[in-house]
């Protein structure tokens, strides 16, 4: 198992780490079965660095959207007005912590991807072997769970996306079923290779190789073959389309696209990048082709501007947005 992050900065992945563990210290808590020592231990990691009070005042803060902070574990930071914190806040920069929060809270409790088998960041790819030879690769900002056993092999994709690359069923006396389950349905692997997105919408099947059967929770299920593609909801079957030439091109690094409008592809930019990336609406329309970096967002959009008659306004590295020459 490899897991490959796109994009790295010094100070940003202090950042990343420190709401990270703020996260997982919060459902401790929420827990209700937190101990003395463990209390303890919490105090200790607060007071051990600048970004762990910050990240921890940041994730209390996007959970008074949800609910009531407990009481019991009111931030000793939330109180502290001093000018040296003051003077943390303008060196480290608001947009610097409020982004990364801003991706904990997206669609999901910031624990919750914790508590999952495999999961990735933003910006992130991680590789993974399964038990049976098949080739799992997780895409940015995505949650998974596998459940093999005797009957059947199965991923569960919370969210995001995954790239399935079968193997032939060895480790049982009976082949046993490669599915991809999602919130909307489930996907049967034939004996293929095929990429699985789910966002809280709807799901996406894009098909590589060989053929998978769809079956969504309330509606009839549908066989698609290679080069095809498919949305499907809970309850409705989106129309069989040609798969998009951009399918499957992140494994590289790059998105290479084909005729692709530009509010399109700055929108699958913006999955590989924290922050703030948004389009007027008089420019998503331009057709675009070419190979974008993963793992340099901000190259990616200066080509853009070089390239089309638009320019980006910038209030931050973590805020961008394209407008027309």
């Amino acid at each position: 198992m490899s897991k490959t992050k796109i994009q790295s900065n010094s100070s940003d992945q202090q950042i990343r780490q420190a709401i990270k563990a703020a996260s997982q210290w919060y459902a401790r808590f929420k827990s209700d079965s937190i101990s003395q020592a463990e209390k303890q231990q919490w105090s200790e990691w607060l007071q051990a660095s600048p970004y762990h009070q910050l990240a921890w005042q940041q994730v209390e803060s996007v959970q008074s959207t949800f609910d009531q902070v407990p009481s019991s574990i009111a931030s000793p930071v939330l109180q502290n007005n001093n000018p040296s914190r003051r003077e943390l806040l303008r060196n480290l920069g608001i947009m610097a912590v409020v982004a990364p929060v801003a991706w904990l809270s997206y669609r999901h409790q910031p624990w919750q991807d914790w508590q999952v088998a495999y999961h990735t960041g933003i910006g992130e790819q991680q590789r993974v072997s399964l038990a049976d030879g098949s080739l799992m690769v997780l895409n940015t900002d995505s949650a998974v769970d596998v459940e093999f056993s005797h009957e059947q092999r199965l991923v569960i994709l919370h969210h995001g996306e995954v790239l399935i690359n079968t193997a032939k069923d060895t480790g049982s006396l009976q082949s046993r079923p490669f599915s991809v389950k999602t919130p909307h349905g489930t996907v049967r692997a034939l004996g293929t290779r095929f990429i699985v997105r789910s966002d809280q919408h709807h799901t996406q099947v894009t098909v590589l190789e060989k053929a998978v059967r769809i079956m969504p929770e309330a509606s009839p299920s549908v066989e698609i073959q290679a080069g095809q593609s498919l949305h499907f909801s809970t309850s409705t079957l989106g129309a069989v389309t040609t798969a998009d030439s951009s399918a499957g091109t992140w494994l590289q690094g790059s998105l290479i696209v084909l005729d692709m409008p530009l509010g399109q592809l700055l929108d699958e930019l913006g999955r590989y990048q924290r922050g703030y990336l948004a389009f007027d609406d008089d420019i998503s329309h331009l057709k675009v082709s070419g190979a974008f970096p993963l793992d340099d967002i901000s190259r990616s959009l200066d080509v853009i501007e070089q390239s089309f008659p638009v320019r980006q306004i910038k209030r931050s590295r973590y805020w961008v947005k394209m407008v027309k020459k």
